[in-house]
């Protein structure tokens, strides 16, 4: 997948799962891709992708913290909610399962500080 494929995928999934959201690029290179979606002050996801080898991270950062997060590092694993720092192998999500879940996340965080 290109670095332009892979944005203008996040940019669809962005405006359905998180219309109130906007994106904030951090860096653009020609083959990589690093951004930011934040949710609200103290929450965002983080997004990174590399097209010259295919290297994509998801996280979910609440109050400075990973709570969630997927990548490909070695082998593609989860960062589950319960334990973000585990490694949990699994096969590659799509980009709509991660930000899907992501938002189921940020859904039951939001109900559980209201």
């Amino acid at each position: 997948m290109t670095r332009d494929a892979f944005y203008a995928e996040i940019l669809v999934l962005q405006s359905e799962l998180f219309p109130d959201a906007r994106i904030e690029i951090l860096q653009r290179l020609s083959n990589y891709i690093k951004l930011n979606i934040p949710i609200r002050e103290n929450l965002f996801i983080y997004v990174r992708f590399n097209a010259e080898n295919d290297r994509q991270d998801f996280a979910l950062i609440y109050d400075n913290t990973r709570i969630f997060g997927y990548d490909n590092l070695k082998q593609w694993h989860c960062h589950p909610v319960a334990d973000p720092s585990q490694h949990v192998p699994c096969p590659q999500p799509s980009l709509r399962q991660v930000l899907e879940e992501m938002k189921t996340i940020i859904e039951t965080l939001e109900e559980s500080t209201h």
